[in-house]
């Protein structure tokens, strides 16, 4: 599995927001209305002005223009909650996998609404063309490179930021591409993961987002089951990503690329909409090593049993990885989350010369 470099991941992140900046921008122009409509979407109560509401009546008469004005609005109100922290996660591929092996056991609600940065941009990975549903959903529903992750409150009503503690639904927009004909066209799907309740469970959350999903028909697909399996994929990916950042000393580093002169230029000059110059880097070291132990795992378990006149004590086997909550403050009124990586038993038997340690450098965020 090769994974981007820093250098790579960051150009990846650039570039998906580049696209996004371009279609919002395409929007307000195209609608003179998106810019005001986004900008009370995301205000302090979320309430259209009537003055504005009468500059939307032109538009009700045409369904289909209608709708566009919309989508472009909701779509420039999302990347606007973006502006105000331009923080970007690339996960690991590795730990991602890992994670999502993890129990389904109940998680608290309420650590999701302390992410350490406010409304992220998800670096998804690579995508896979060796994978015949990867090169399916590339021509259909598009491939997404990354996602929003946004606040809702109210219900789902109006959108908030993940910092707004009235949060209640967890949104993500997904930004991708569909190719047609060889052709790329830039794709948005949005969707809402409810925090009703005080647990919930990767499984649950993504299953109740799915169930409460409805497809435009400008998709053009005919079997649901397929769009059902596209969405399930890659809300799983973000939910865990969002999930473990929210843990209690996450696996994280922030990479800054080394001043250079086109960046010392960059500062001089007026901050442009979409500009990023770091990233946050989630379990970089960890993903390696949980991948290292797996590796001697599988080699100890191919190894030879013997001719049996020695007794062997058990080789080692692993243990999923958890979930764990625990409680702090003030009679232990606050919930913290915890994920306990892969346990080896009899890890002893995977210590062998020239093996690299298991421990991380673990870097909090606050």
């Amino acid at each position: 599995m090769n994974r981007r470099t820093d250098k790579e991941a960051l150009a990846s992140v650039r570039e998906v927001i580049g696209s996004v900046t371009t279609h919002v921008q395409d929007g307000m122009q195209r609608f003179p209305v998106v810019r005001p409509l986004a900008e009370s979407m995301v205000g302090s109560d979320s309430n259209i002005p009537e003055q504005l509401l009468q500059r939307l009546e032109p538009y009700e008469e045409d369904l289909r223009t209608f709708t566009q004005v919309r989508a472009y609005s909701a779509d420039t109100a999302i990347y606007r909650l973006w502006e105000r922290s331009k923080v970007a996660y690339a996960m690991d591929d590795r730990l991602l996998g890992e994670l999502s092996e993890s129990s389904a056991d109940k998680v608290p609600t309420g650590v999701l609404r302390d992410l350490p940065h406010g409304n992220p941009f998800i670096l998804l990975p690579s995508p896979d063309f060796e994978d015949e549903e990867t090169r399916y959903y590339r021509t259909h529903v598009g491939l997404p490179a990354g996602a929003f992750v946004y606040g809702k409150r109210d219900g789902g009503r109006y959108m908030c930021s993940t910092t707004d503690p009235r949060l209640d639904v967890l949104g993500i927009m997904f930004a991708g591409e569909i190719v047609d004909n060889g052709v790329g066209c830039f794709s948005v799907i949005r969707c809402s993961v409810p925090l009703a309740g005080d647990v919930t469970s990767v499984d649950e959350a993504v299953t109740t987002t799915v169930k409460g999903f409805r497809w435009s028909s400008d998709i053009g697909e005919s079997d649901p089951a397929r769009l059902e399996v596209w969405l399930r994929r890659y809300v799983t990916q973000v939910f865990n990503t969002v999930l473990y950042v929210c843990t209690d000393q996450p696996d994280i580093e922030i990479y800054r690329p080394a001043a250079n002169a086109k960046q010392k230029a960059r500062k001089q000059r007026r901050p442009r909409a979409g500009d990023i110059d770091s990233l946050v880097k989630v379990g970089w070291r960890l993903g390696p090593e949980l991948f290292a132990e797996r590796q001697r795992h599988e080699q100890e378990n191919r190894a030879p049993a013997g001719d049996g006149s020695t007794r062997r004590s058990p080789r080692a086997h692993r243990r999923r990885p958890t979930w764990q909550t625990y409680h702090t403050g003030p009679g232990g009124s606050v919930p913290k989350l915890l994920w306990r990586k892969p346990h080896w038993v009899n890890a002893h038997r995977l210590d062998e010369p020239g093996s690299t340690p298991t421990d991380v450098v673990v870097r909090p965020v606050r």
